[in-house]
């Protein structure tokens, strides 16, 4: 299955970092989580109870503490817990999570024009099954990413209020990440229709 499928329609995903932002996101229905940090042990809690819950759960590798950055480590997490898939800025990483059957998501830091240039290579060489911006709050980026490259964009970080979600969908992101609960459950889609409505 296509990653983007998972995220269709107008997919807002819970960018969690507690055990209380978890049982907020199970309250609310969410399909959809980021574990945006975490110990090993605290995520075979996290696992455990995204999947009681039917929440597909995607880790931030690098944020996980105690763990080395190397794809072992990848190997030895993806044996301990069960995860829908990876989130990392190191290729290898992302490519190792590839290798071992779940999605592979590549973070790219947007901080100047070079960096959205140097983008484009790692981008051709990787073919991650995703590409999660930061700062996700640009729709002019996530414009430029989606018409360059057949990729999902997901947008992360600094997104705080629903106008921005709506203009970011319009930019072509296929979903947006946000650790603002209030934007969890917004029906997307009929905000969507309500912008193209004469």
């Amino acid at each position: 299955m296509k990653l983007h499928h998972l995220f269709s329609p107008f997919t807002v995903i819970a960018a969690v970092k507690t055990e209380l932002d978890m049982a907020r996101a199970e309250r609310m229905g969410v399909r959809n989580v980021f574990l945006v940090r975490s110990s090993l042990s605290e995520l075979k809690v996290y696992s455990k109870q995204a999947e009681k819950s039917g929440m597909r759960l995607f880790v931030y590798f690098d944020m996980i503490r105690g763990l080395s950055q190397d794809k072992e480590a990848v190997q030895f997490l993806l044996n301990e817990v069960a995860v829908c898939g990876i989130v990392s800025n190191k290729a290898h990483v992302v490519k190792e999570a590839r290798r071992l059957g779940v999605f592979g998501i590549l973070t790219m830091f947007l901080l100047d024009s070079y960096s959205l240039e140097l983008s484009g290579k790692v981008i051709n060489d990787l073919q991650p099954d995703a590409i999660n911006i930061a700062p996700g709050n640009l729709p002019k980026n996530v414009r430029e990413l989606s018409e360059q490259y057949d990729v999902p964009i997901i947008a992360s970080g600094l997104i705080t209020l629903p106008e921005e979600v709506g203009k970011l969908y319009e930019a072509g992101a296929c979903a947006v990440s946000t650790s603002q609960s209030e934007l969890w459950s917004i029906e997307w889609k009929m905000l969507e229709q309500e912008h193209h409505a004469p």
